[in-house]
Parts: C-alpha cells; sequence; structure tokens
C-alpha cells in the first residue's frame, strides 16, 4: 500500500468516524460537572483517571451507553483511560434526570484494581448495581444526593429539552 492509499483510506474512515461519534455538547458537559463536583465520595476511583465521553449516532445494541477501558498501547498512546460511548437518540429524547442516571452508572463502571491501575467495574445486583440505570440503586443514591441542584434551572449553553 502506498503512502497515498494509505492518505485516502485514513481520510474516508475519519470521515465515517466523524459522522459517526461526536464530542461532548454543554447539557453532557454542564450534567457531568453536577455529578463529579457535588458528588465525588461515588466517584473516588474516578478522580485521576481520564476519561472521554463520545455520543454515537448509530444505535447501540441493547444499551444506552457503555464504558470501555482501552488496551494499555492505546491508553499511553491518547494519554486517556476509559471511553464512555453514549446513544445521541436516546439521550436526546430522555428527560434530566435519566440522563443524569446514566451518565452516573456509566461513570460507576469506572474502577481500579488492587493496584490501582484503572479496570472496569462489573454490575452486581447485590451492590445495589445493576444493568439498567434506571433500575440501578446505585444511581439513584447519587441523583437523591443531586436532586436539588439537578432541579435546578440548566446551566447557561445547555440545551432545552422536552
Amino acid at each position: 500500500m502506498s503512502i497515498v492509499e494509505y492518505t485516502v483510506q485514513s481520510t474516508a474512515i475519519r470521515e465515517r468516524l466523524e459522522k459517526d461519534f461526536s464530542d461532548e455538547t454543554p447539557e453532557l458537559q454542564g450534567l457531568l460537572k453536577i455529578v463529579l463536583t457535588f458528588a465525588p465520595e461515588f466517584f473516588q476511583d474516578v478522580q485521576g483517571i481520564s476519561f472521554r465521553v463520545f455520543f454515537t449516532q448509530k444505535p447501540l445494541q441493547d444499551h444506552a451507553a457503555y464504558c470501555k477501558l482501552l488496551p494499555k498501547a492505546i491508553r499511553f498512546k491518547l494519554k486517556t483511560d476509559f471511553f464512555v460511548i453514549i446513544d445521541k437518540a436516546g439521550f436526546d429524547e430522555s428527560n434530566r434526570i435519566d440522563k443524569a442516571k446514566l451518565i452516573i452508572h456509566e461513570l460507576h463502571h469506572i474502577g481500579r484494581d488492587e493496584e490501582g491501575q484503572p479496570e472496569i467495574r462489573k454490575h452486581n445486583e447485590k451492590e445495589d448495581f445493576c444493568e439498567l440505570p434506571h433500575h440501578d440503586l446505585f444511581s439513584e443514591r447519587v441523583v437523591q444526593k443531586l436532586k436539588e441542584r439537578l432541579d435546578q434551572p440548566q446551566l447557561e449553553g445547555e440545551k432545552e429539552t422536552a
């Protein structure tokens, strides 16, 4: 493969990915800020870990979102430990509390092993962390702590939703 062929293929791949994925919106940034600023005791494992949140335009199979621990080589290169991918259409259709529950649930997947290295925290219904964010008692506890802040008018720049 020549350099020209590689560049053409890379450009086509990049354009397809840019169409399928988009960065955080002001609304998502505002919700992340509320969750991480006003409920830090629930997210101690997230402190010092790098993550990026993206929206996908393609529907996710059987999930509204997912959290992915990146392979070590990619983490080293990108300086990011986790990607959180959210179904954009589903997120936009949700109310503010359900959006917060989804974010809380995905952030709760960010964990650390015994040596302090990043790892995915798995669902464990005995510990109130089930697969569905709206049934997840952990997410509900965090939302209850944040309820007053989440009930406030949206931050400037956040998109209004029905």
